[in-house]
């Protein structure tokens, strides 16, 4: 057996020649094999196999979906000592990646040609604190493919950083590959394709990439990265510099190499087919949808059937490895995606391939027959998936049944002779989820044409207004830069029966950001990091607290927005009437006190509604919530409809807790103790990653004692029931297939909306029939409670019938 061989420093033991008559072909290996001959490869070389982590990120809100296989190891590259697996040198994985949203997102692109992908899979191998060198990561490379895998060599083409203005030629690579025997002609200098680097500080470095030519048999080196025919098939980044504030590059103490090789593309290469759609993880997907469809596959980038072919096998992929991995259908975020994925597949199964409605649960098994031996959490869940994707596609088929009046009627208003509304096919996309492809494939029926233009600019409007909402700039942070940062002040304020007091707490400026640049002076727009800070960053549901920055007696920063970032508190705002702030500047901090008692009195709410659910009987548990001034959205699980009579009853449990005038008591336990407490509210997973110490916040008593609504929460609370002053239920709407929102006023908006309730009531006492249209017309229901709302419908109809 030919392998190769390095010491314990890295160094490359003297190199044997492997026969060429073994390279000179491509051994045809299934997905199977090739995953397991990946790992046992590096296996053999000490690295140790750890499981791919769930494609839901754990610990980084700034992605939907995990997108690379580095993506669990980020803080281990960061210096971080906390990550599971920061003691294992060197580590081999085949990790489940999604690019469906944010910065890589293929979605729009799948079917249209032969190798987009939402879901795949990416083999890497990881060394990390020298465990071993440059030379090591390429001969392993090189070797895994030409020797294990029986690659042609001469069909491989290599390339390195070819140097810039701030960082030199990475000479020393091109000299490795030189010395493991590829020709001069075959290495191949690029810039920024060739240099990898986290964010705009922090650790980066020059990557080396391995290329192959689909063609062979001619000189290519010319077509790397320019054309589709030659790919690449390996990248190896070299960690082994940080950039500083004043954007130069200095070295890391440590090297860590990063490796990434899409399983897919390597398949193709070695089942002999041109695109990844035509590898054994596909086509079994394919010969199902033959089975049940009237058209064939025949490998067309311009053929309609053929791309939703391959759309529908992407997406099927990409849903049923996120359902194993726990997400679910819903109205935002991950959810909404994977909705509309969904979507998208059986609109193009149903309209480009005449498939029958209810397909999707068919291809499950076929998933999980070509992913679940290498994830077996897939097997585990399959029935789950089963029916999660029957309800969707069902639920979907309603919608589109739903929305043909609205599109009918849509229709009778159109002008002749022009084109569908881009405004009301953004209509259709918005209120019922209609994809515009969905939309033009109906318009085509019927000769019609929508205008996209309109549509476009509808979508990238919405698209501005929802980054405005979060246009905030991404910030590299290192955890153990800011050791001596802490957000334990949000926790200190006092209550005296009556009223909260909230001390005001002087702390120095440990760092100032522009945008995703750290400075050391501010004036204008920017982001710092406190010493000891008293802002709530946005977390658990709870929105974030405001207010300003004093030096002295002057305000001189407006505090807009909080965030976390690797567990550090970033403070967004504004510099205050032309003022200057610097790092190390002692600064006072004044929250907006109003609206922080607003966020404590509806997170105080949302638990005890939470609480008065469960005693009810109604719902299976808490799905979501989103923590507002004065107002929270409250989601909760439920396969029916409950009356209204239940969810006022809910609704007076509350309030008698709010007239008992409890105590809220916080503890911090143990994360390995919280199994043993009674009441527990919160829904602890054993696979999930738990902080040493966890703060659980109890109403009415001690948690070893008879408490209420015992939840784990970092959250700000009240100090007293009392402290709520009134909670109304202002609707409950279906939000998603198997999921109710309760939409709830606390506080003075609550008082407001009783207020408001009573006033309309007595008018209507009064009023006279001749009237009551007018009177009608002019009621504010959205300021009326749930249940004084059906109360004044039914004396309205009451009145009606009298009259």
């Amino acid at each position: 057996m030919i392998r190769i061989f390095y010491n314990s420093k890295g160094g490359l033991l003297p190199r044997r020649q492997i026969p060429s008559k073994y390279l000179n072909h491509v051994v045809y290996m299934s997905s199977k094999e090739v995953r397991n001959s990946f790992i046992k490869y590096f296996e053999h070389f000490d690295h140790i196999n750890v499981p791919s982590s769930s494609v839901i990120p754990q610990d980084d809100p700034s992605l939907l979906f995990v997108n690379a296989g580095m993506n669990q190891f980020k803080s281990i590259f960061l210096g971080g000592t906390s990550n599971r697996w920061a003691n294992i040198p060197r580590i081999v994985n085949s990790q489940k990646c999604m690019r469906a949203g944010g910065k890589h997102n293929d979605l729009e692109d799948v079917g249209k040609d032969f190798h987009h992908q939402t879901f795949f899979e990416m083999l890497g191998n990881w060394s990390f604190n020298n465990s071993y060198g440059k030379e090591a990561a390429c001969e392993l490379a090189l070797n895994y493919l030409t020797y294990t895998l029986k690659i042609d060599p001469s069909r491989l083409y290599y390339t390195y950083f070819g140097g810039n203005k701030s960082c030199p030629e990475d000479f020393s690579t091109r000299a490795i590959w030189l010395k493991l025997g590829i020709p001069e002609q075959r290495i191949l200098p690029f810039e920024k394709e060739n240099f990898w680097e986290m964010g705009s500080v922090g650790p980066c470095g020059p990557c080396t990439e391995i290329h192959f030519d689909r063609v062979g048999g001619r000189d290519a080196s010319a077509l790397v990265n320019r054309d589709d025919s030659v790919v690449e098939i390996w990248n190896i980044v070299f960690m082994q510099l940080s950039r500083g504030l004043d954007n130069r590059l200095n070295p890391l103490p440590h090297l860590h190499i990063d490796t990434g090789m899409g399983l897919e593309r390597l398949l193709s290469i070695l089942q002999g087919v041109p695109s990844n759609f035509d590898t054994d993880l596909f086509l079994p997907l394919f010969q199902q949808l033959t089975k049940v469809s009237d058209k064939k596959y025949t490998h067309s980038l311009s053929s309609l059937s053929d791309r939703a072919y391959r759309l529908i096998a992407d997406h099927l992929r990409a849903i049923t490895v996120c359902l194993a991995d726990g997400a679910a259908f819903g109205p935002d975020n991950r959810g909404f995606i994977m909705r509309k994925m969904l979507r998208r597949a059986c609109w193009n199964a149903s309209h480009h391939l005449n498939i029958q409605r209810g397909f999707t649960p068919s291809l499950v098994p076929i998933i999980v027959e070509t992913l679940g031996g290498a994830y077996p959490e897939l097997k585990r869940a399959e029935e789950q998936i089963k029916k999660m994707l029957e309800k969707e596609e069902d639920q979907f088929w309603m919608t589109i049944d739903k929305s043909k009046s609205v599109f009918n009627e849509m229709l009778f208003r159109m002008p002749e002779n022009t084109a569908f509304s881009g405004q009301d096919a953004w209509k259709l996309h918005d209120t019922f989820g209609l994809h515009i492809d969905v939309t033009q494939d109906i318009l085509d029926t019927m000769g019609l044409t929508v205008d996209t233009e309109e549509f476009r600019k509808l979508q990238n409007d919405a698209k501005m207004i929802s980054r405005a909402a979060s246009s905030l700039s991404p910030i590299v942070i290192s955890s153990n830069e800011f050791l001596d940062h802490t957000d334990d002040a949000k926790y200190e304020y006092t209550y005296d029966g009556c009223n909260y007091t909230f001390p005001n707490i002087e702390s120095p400026i440990m760092a100032l950001y522009v945008k995703s640049n750290r400075v050391q002076e501010l004036r204008g727009e920017g982001s710092l990091v406190l010493k000891e800070c008293q802002f709530y960053g946005t977390e658990g549901g709870q929105k974030h607290d405001e207010g300003y920055l004093y030096y002295g007696k002057q305000k001189v920063f407006e505090v807009k927005n909080v965030r976390k970032v690797q567990g550090v508190t970033l403070l967004d705002g504004i510099t205050c009437n032309d003022s200057q702030i610097n790092v190390g500047m002692s600064i006072v901090q004044k929250i907006d006190e109003k609206r922080r008692l607003g966020l404590m009195r509806s997170h105080t709410g949302t638990h005890l509604i939470n609480w008065a659910l469960r005693m009810r009987g109604i719902g299976t548990g808490q799905r979501g919530s989103s923590v507002d001034d004065d107002s929270f959205r409250f989601d909760y699980g439920t396969t029916e409809k409950h009356s209204l009579t239940e969810l006022k009853l809910v609704e007076q449990l509350v309030r008698e807790q709010i007239q008992k005038k409890l105590s809220l008591i916080t503890e911090n336990i143990c994360s390995n103790e919280i199994g043993t407490i009674r009441n527990l509210q919160s829904d602890i997973k054993e696979d999930k990653k738990y902080p040493p110490m966890l703060r659980v916040c109890a109403i009415g008593s001690r948690l070893d004692n008879n408490a209420i609504a015992v939840e784990c929460c970092s959250g700000t609370h009240l100090k007293n029931t009392s402290s709520l002053h009134e909670l109304v239920i202002m609707s409950d709407k279906s939000a998603a297939k198997g999921i109710r929102r309760l939409q709830v006023l606390t506080g003075e908006k609550a008082r407001d909306a009783k207020k408001t309730s009573k006033r309309i009531m007595d008018e209507f006492a009064t009023i006279e029939n001749k009237n009551m249209k007018r009177f009608i017309n002019e009621i504010t229901w959205n300021r009326i409670g749930l249940f004084d709302t059906v109360l004044l419908k039914e004396m309205i109809n009451t009145r009606k019938l009298k009259k």
